[in-house]
């Protein structure tokens, strides 16, 4: 732990774990106001056909394991494809893509029976629970009544038509558009729910990408300027080896001897993790790593004062 690389890669892991914990719970989300919708679009078109059967005698759990047995099919295929992009192709994808700043090992992923029969089980209740909700509302109507299509709701008035001016600039889609929104809200909530879930999903792909992409760059070229860096173990190590070793090494243009340890850094309320790194000659830091403000550029000198 007392590797800055192997320490690095240990917060990186963390930062990941951390997105694993809160998107899951929105992917439940989005599946289970799909299927709310999809099975109450079936049960809707299969109006007439619930009604016979409720009128020939059928039980209403008989009618509703249909659309419980379509939906709960449909989730358990959905699981296993998801278990072989969620464990083989997700992870390889964002191995490969620490593989930039990291010398990594080939990547080796395990199936984990507790995650995926957990997650699995999950989405499956979750849909089937919406379904169920759906051919259920519906059974609560007489045979009649089913066996007629549905009327369509009522419309009235909404708070944007008290605003005169605006209104009667508005064209008849756009005013038909505005009063469906509040007419079928379930499909809006669906809709806004959905589309601000995959902006985003969008934006947390393109930010990982341009911040692992320009991240390597940046931190490997402009601010360590260093090619290698050698780790000792102090013990048994006989002063002035290595020194003797690199100044009769011809590829070899600079070196410096640093002490280098894991700290605690307080910054407010927060403790954070860091790594501390002394150099024997200060005065060789600029030589080996740049340190600058981030939003002037000033360079930042040994010795000198800064305040965050």
């Amino acid at each position: 732990e007392s590797n800055m690389s192997f320490a690095n890669f240990q917060l990186n892991a963390e930062k990941v774990a951390a997105i694993a914990k809160f998107f899951p719970i929105f992917f439940y989300l989005v599946a289970a106001l799909v299927s709310l919708t999809t099975m109450t679009r079936m049960v809707e078109e299969e109006r007439t056909q619930i009604g016979i059967l409720k009128a020939l005698g059928f039980r209403k759990m008989s009618i509703i394991g249909k659309y419980v047995v379509y939906c709960g099919l449909a989730s358990i295929l959905g699981s296993a494809a998801g278990q072989l992009v969620g464990f083989r192709l997700l992870p390889r994808v964002i191995w490969n893509a620490y593989r930039v700043m990291f010398h990594l090992p080939p990547f080796v992923s395990e199936y984990n029976a507790r995650i995926a029969f957990m997650a699995s089980g999950i989405a499956v209740l979750s849909t089937v629970a919406v379904t169920f909700y759906a051919a259920n509302e519906a059974l609560g109507e007489k045979p009649a009544t089913l066996m007629l299509p549905r009327a369509p709701k009522a419309g009235k008035r909404i708070l944007l038509e008290r605003f005169g001016p605006i209104w009667r600039k508005m064209s008849f889609n756009m005013k038909s558009t505005a009063r469906n929104i509040f007419r079928y809200k379930k499909h809006f909530y669906m809709t806004v729910v959905g589309i601000s879930g995959c902006t985003a999903l969008l934006m947390l792909g393109f930010g990982m990408r341009d911040s692992i992409r320009d991240f390597a760059g940046k931190q490997f070229d402009q601010i360590f300027r260093y090619q290698i860096r050698i780790e000792l173990d102090e013990e048994g190590f006989e002063e002035g080896t290595l020194d003797h070793l690199l100044q009769n090494l011809e590829n070899v243009e600079s070196y410096a001897v640093i002490h280098s340890d894991k700290g605690t850094v307080r910054f407010g309320n927060d403790l954070l993790d860091a790594n501390a790194m002394v150099f024997h000659d200060s005065g060789q830091l600029p030589e080996f790593i740049l340190t600058q403000d981030r939003e002037s550029g000033k360079i930042i000198l040994p010795g000198t004062e800064y305040v965050i």
